[in-house]
This record gives structure tokens, C-alpha cells and sequence, in this order.
């Protein structure tokens, strides 16, 4: 049976089979029998990455934090969390410098006010959550409402039906001039409006073709983004291959015929890169590339 560790917009907890791509934690919240006592335990609310300098963890141990998962970006954004300082640098620098831009009337940039005002944003002196109303048409990418007891995301001029597995396009729509229930806490819609929201990772399915990944299982779960970041990174001696992981400003190691990227984890609800022939040819110029690797690799071992 899952674990009560998925975290939906409202930011409670549910059992459910669903996989995510993001992990989280708010201190330790289950019991020696592994079920959730109390919805948080501290004010730090923050999302990490699935791999971590290889530390493996026992889900759910004795005198340890209680591991949540998330479907993507926005929605651990819209629970409440921020980027974790150590395992997703990059993202949490990206996410101080647009609180300065944001919110310049906050002098004091360090992890504990921000924290205490992160908190207060998203609950209320009872502890329920603080859902606030705004115009939808003010509302930048990547902020999540709440229409009919329903998610819904807005994500590059288009609204989409939030759940477990995925998204689905939202019918009808909401018309742009209609006051609407906000989940996402308002301090951190802010940061999207000041520019966040562009480095937001989001299932496949929502980008831009041009921005989609090809995923190669045949490959050993090899992924790139084909406007040609991959093809910076030649084979390192027939062994692993540095692939960019999707969502992320730094690439990393991975070793070649496992299945480590993080598609495996998002598979249900990534793998669908568009129509099927933007798909054949994603896949087309990503096998061109890949096989260039072999062609660079053997070229320098006869030299």
C-alpha cells in the first residue's frame, strides 16, 4: 500500500500510487508505524531533489524526516515549499535573487525570514491554509488556482487540470476577467511575475516543442534536449555520458547503461513529447546525435 507522502496544491498529504519528480520535507511527521501524525513539524518547508550525492534513505525511518513527493515545480510551490539550499543550489540562489527583486522592502534575505514569511503566507493563525482571490488575468506562469474543488495551473496562456498523474487541459476555461481562488502563497506568485517563473521545471507535455526532451530507453534512458545542449558533451570514454537533466542548470553524471535520469521517475506523465512525428523526429535528431558520440569516441582512439 503507498505511503501518505504525496503532496497535492493544498499542500495535504495523500496515498497514492503516483510517482513524483520532486522531494520535500517539513520536519518529521509519521509515527513508528509509518502514518502521518501532523501535517509539519517546522517552519522550513522546502523541496530537494530525488538524487543527492548517491545517499540513500530509508522512506519513512524512525527518528528521521518524513520524505513527501510532488508531481513537478509549481506544485511544491503552490504547497508552500522553496528550494532546498544544499541539494538544489542553483534553484534556491535563482529563488533569493528574485525575493530581492520582489520583495525589495525585505532587507533581510537569510533562510530564517524567509522562512517566517513563507509560513505566514500559507497558513492561517489556525492552521488551515491561506487561499487568497486575484484577477486571473494578473496572475503570472506557474500559479496555481482552485476552480470547482479542482487544481488548475496557468502555464504559458493556457489552463490546465492538475492531478496526481499529470495534466489535461482545463474546459472550459476560465475567462480571463474572473476573480479566482488562489492556492500558491501570494509572496512567492510575486516571485513568478519578477522572472521565477522561467526557470520553473514542468512535465514535458506543457513545453514548448522546441524546449522538449527525446526520451531514448532503448538508449539507456539517455535524455537531451535537442536545440543541441547534449551535443556539448561527448561520450566520456565509452562509459557514462554527461546528459542535462531537465529543469536544471547544471549537468551531471550519469552512468550510461542505467536508467538513472530522472524520466524514469516521470515517465507516466513526460513521455509525451507531442504529435508523433515531432516525436520521430525529437527521436531522430537525438539518435543522430547520440551515434556521433560512438563516431567522436572512436576517432579519438585512433588518433
Amino acid at each position: 500500500m503507498p505511503l501518505q507522502n504525496r503532496v497535492d496544491p493544498h499542500s495535504q498529504l495523500h496515498a497514492v500510487s503516483a510517482r513524483g519528480t520532486f522531494m520535500g520535507n517539513r520536519g518529521r511527521l509519521h509515527n513508528a508505524e509509518r502514518q502521518i501524525v501532523s501535517p509539519w513539524k517546522i517552519k522550513p518547508w522546502i523541496t530537494c531533489a530525488l538524487s543527492f550525492k548517491e545517499r540513500k534513505r530509508e522512506l519513512m525511518a524512525p527518528n528521521s524526516y518524513t520524505e513527501l513527493f510532488f508531481l513537478d515545480e509549481p506544485t511544491a510551490y503552490a504547497a508552500g515549499h522553496r528550494p532546498c539550499a544544499e541539494c538544489r543550489r542553483p534553484a534556491y540562489k535563482r529563488f533569493k535573487e528574485a525575493w530581492a527583486r520582489a520583495l525589495p522592502e525585505q532587507q533581510d534575505l537569510s533562510a530564517k525570514a524567509i522562512d517566517n514569511l513563507l509560513h505566514a503566507a500559507r497558513l492561517n493563525d489556525d492552521g488551515s491554509r491561506r487561499i487568497w482571490t486575484a484577477k486571473l488575468a494578473d496572475l503570472p506562469d506557474g500559479s496555481m488556482i482552485e476552480r470547482d474543488g479542482e487544481c488548475v495551473l496557468l502555464w504559458k496562456g493556457h489552463q490546465w487540470r492538475w492531478s496526481f498523474a499529470g495534466y489535461a487541459p482545463l474546459q472550459p476555461i476560465i475567462p480571463a476577467g474572473q476573480e479566482v481562488a488562489v492556492l500558491t502563497p501570494e509572496p512567492i506568485v510575486r516571485l513568478f511575475a519578477a522572472g521565477l517563473a522561467g526557470a520553473l521545471a514542468v512535465p514535458n507535455a506543457l513545453q514548448h516543442p522546441s524546449q522538449r526532451c527525446a526520451y531514448l530507453p532503448e538508449k539507456g534512458g539517455l535524455c537531451c534536449q535537442v536545440a543541441g545542449r547534449f551535443a556539448k558533451y561527448p561520450m566520456q570514454g565509452g562509459r557514462k555520458v554527461r546528459a542535462h537533466r531537465h529543469g536544471d542548470s547544471v549537468p551531471r553524471f550519469f552512468p550510461f547503461p542505467q536508467n538513472s535520469h530522472r524520466h524514469s521517475s516521470a515517465r507516466p506523465y513526460m513521455a509525451d513529447p507531442g504529435s508523433p512525428a515531432r516525436a520521430a523526429l525529437s527521436i531522430s535528431v537525438a539518435e543522430s546525435i547520440y551515434q556521433s558520440q560512438f563516431r567522436y569516441l572512436n576517432l579519438r582512439r585512433r588518433s
